[in-house]
C-alpha cells in the first residue's frame, strides 16, 4: 500500500527543498518525535481529569500510550506513527482507540497555536465569573500546558535543515484538520513565551503549608493540588497570625498562567481577598 493511502494514528511531515533528497537531521526528528509523545501523554492526563492533581504516568500507562514509527516516506520527510502495542490483532483496536482519543484532543489544542488564537480564546471567555473548574478554564490551562512541546516542534522551522513547514495530522477516522507550522506562526509561538494570562475569578480553599514573608506568598495544599498564593500585605498578616495548623483558608481571586513557566506541578493564584479562616478536616 502506498504511504499516502495508508492509514495511521498520526502523521508528522517535514517540508523543505533539501528534503527532496535528504532526511530531516536526527536531532530535529528526535526532538519532534519526543515532543509528539509528550503531547499525547499530556492529552491522556487531560482526558482522565488529571490536569491539576496528577502530573506523572505510570509505567503501564506509558507503555499503553507509546508510539512507534510504522512507515516513512522521503521527498518531504513523512513519518506515520501508530501505537507500539497495536501489532497484535486483538490489541490493535484497544490501544489505537485509547491513543486516538488523546491525539484527537491534542490536535485540537495544538491548532490553537498554529492558528494564533491563544489571545482570542482568553478574550472570548464568558464574563463575569465562571467557576474555577469550568470546562473553559480547564481547556485553557490544558492548552497553555502544551506550550513547551508545541514550541519545540515549531522551532524546527528554518532550523538546521531549512525546513519551511512542519505538519501534524491524523490519517484515521477522526476527521480533524491538519496542523501546520511555518515561519509566521513559529514567530508567534516564540512571542508568547513569558506572557501571563489571568483566569476567571474563583475561590480556593486549602491548608497553609508554608509562608514566604519576603514575597507575601503562601504555599497552600488544596484537594486538587499545591497552589502558590500571592496576597496583599494585610491578608498575608491575617494568614500569618490567625491561621493555625488545622486552619483551612478560603481565598478569592484568580489563577495566573504564565506561558512557558515550569510550575513543577504547582499553580499560581493571586488573591484579592480572604473569604474565611476556619478549622476543618476538609482534606480528610
Amino acid at each position: 500500500m502506498a504511504l499516502e493511502n495508508r492509514k495511521s494514528l498520526l502523521k508528522i511531515r517535514f517540508i523543505g527543498e533539501e528534503l527532496s533528497e535528504k532526511s530531516v537531521p536526527i536531532y530535529d526528528l528526535g526532538e519532534s518525535l519526543i515532543s509528539v509523545q509528550r503531547l499525547v501523554h499530556k492529552a491522556y492526563l487531560e482526558t482522565r481529569g488529571y490536569h491539576k492533581g496528577r502530573q506523572q504516568l505510570s509505567s503501564v500507562e506509558r507503555r499503553k500510550l507509546a508510539l512507534q514509527i510504522s512507515a516513512r516516506q522521503k521527498q518531504s520527510d513523512s513519518y506515520l506513527l501508530d501505537a507500539f502495542l497495536a501489532s497484535h490483532p486483538i490489541l490493535t483496536g484497544i490501544y489505537s482507540t485509547t491513543i486516538g482519543a488523546c491525539i484527537s484532543e491534542m490536535i485540537t489544542a495544538v491548532a490553537v497555536y498554529s492558528k494564533k488564537q491563544i489571545h482570542t480564546m482568553f478574550d472570548s471567555r464568558t464574563k463575569p465569573k465562571e467557576p474555577a473548574n469550568s470546562a473553559m478554564e480547564a481547556k485553557l490551562q490544558f492548552i497553555i500546558n502544551l506550550y513547551s512541546e508545541v514550541a519545540t516542534i515549531a522551532n524546527r522551522v528554518n532550523n538546521t535543515s531549512r525546513v519551511t513547514q512542519v505538519e501534524l495530522h491524523t490519517q484515521d477516522d477522526f476527521n480533524l484538520e491538519k496542523v501546520q507550522f511555518d515561519i509566521d506562526n513559529r514567530d508567534y509561538i516564540r512571542s508568547l513565551y513569558g506572557e501571563k494570562f489571568t483566569a476567571s475569578e474563583s475561590t480556593i480553599t486549602g491548608l497553609i503549608e508554608s509562608l514566604n514573608i519576603a514575597r507575601q506568598t503562601a504555599t497552600v495544599r488544596t484537594p486538587s493540588g499545591i497552589v502558590n498564593v500571592k496576597m496583599k500585605s494585610t491578608d498575608f498578616a491575617k494568614v500569618r497570625y490567625e491561621a493555625v495548623d488545622d486552619s483551612a483558608v478560603t481565598f478569592k481571586g484568580n489563577y495566573v498562567i504564565q506561558i512557558g513557566k515550569n510550575t513543577h506541578g504547582k499553580l499560581d493564584f493571586e488573591a484579592s481577598s480572604i473569604e474565611d479562616v476556619t478549622s476543618t478536616d476538609f482534606l480528610d
